[in-house]
This record gives C-alpha cells, structure tokens and sequence, in this order.
C-alpha cells in the first residue's frame, strides 16, 4: 500500500504543479500584454530558471516600485526582463552576479547586455550560516560593499 501511497502523491503534484504553471502563464501573459516597456515577451520558464509566477512577481515590482539600482543574483529569464526595464529607463543601474563563467559567455552571445548592466563573476563557496552548511557567493559582501540594490 505504501507504494500506492507514494505514486498518488507524486501524480496529484506533478499534475497540480503542471495547471498551476499553465494559470500563472496565462496570468503573467495578460499581464504584459499591453506593458510600454516589456517589448519582448519570449520567455522560458522552468528547470533552473524561475516560473511564470515568479516572472509575475518581478514584473508587477518593476513596474509598480521603479526601482533604480537593482541587484540581480543569477544570469536567466529574469535577466531577460530586467534588461528591457533597464534599457527603458534610462536612470536604472543593473548588476547581476553570476557563478558560471560559460554561462555568462553564452548568454552574451544570445543577449545583449546594456552598458547600464555590470555581470560579475563570482564563485561560489561553502560557508556555515546559523549552524548550518549553505552556499554563497565567495568575496560577496568585500566585492559589492556599498552598491547595493532595490530590488533581490
């Protein structure tokens, strides 16, 4: 019985977590429908890269909080967003920091980075937070002291 257990479980999630996809890309769609500055609206959600409601999220901050100095942390879909809110406003600053250095290497030649958008490079390490083992961004606090963002 337990194994029927389990396999119950496992189809309600991956079927439920499947039409939750499907209704926050339908929300996140007529979202952006009309946006001035969202031009390209090409995007691919899943696996490492954030969802559709994550998209939402980051889309209704930009527009609703304006940030001016944002800090980004990994290189993807959000960067995809982020770039044409900065390129848009003219008065925003963008950093992303990254890990993968072949990642970076292949999404500049797939995007174009704005030369109001800093990517830097860092690796990362194993660190001990409150007892326990996580990882981070090596030399993260000595490399960005004072830059700073509004928006995580």
């Amino acid at each position: 019985m337990l194994w029927l257990k389990q396999f119950i479980k496992s189809t309600y999630h991956r079927n439920f977590g499947t039409l939750d996809e499907i209704l926050w890309a339908q929300i996140f769609h007529d979202t952006v429908s009309n946006s001035s500055w969202l031009v390209d609206k090409s995007f691919s959600p899943g696996r490492w890269a954030v969802g559709y409601d994550f998209l939402y999220v980051l889309y209704r901050a930009l527009s609703s909080f304006r940030p001016k100095k944002i800090l980004e942390l990994g290189l993807g879909q959000t960067t995809h967003m982020i770039s044409q809110y900065v390129s848009a406003n003219t008065d925003v600053k963008h950093t992303v920091v990254e890990h993968d250095l072949s990642w970076i290497k292949f999404y500049e030649k797939e995007h174009t980075i704005l030369d109001r958008t800093e990517v830097i490079q860092m690796d990362l390490c194993d660190r001990s937070f409150m007892e326990n083992q996580v990882t981070a961004y090596k030399d993260f606090s000595h490399r960005l002291t004072g830059g700073g963002g509004d928006v995580l």
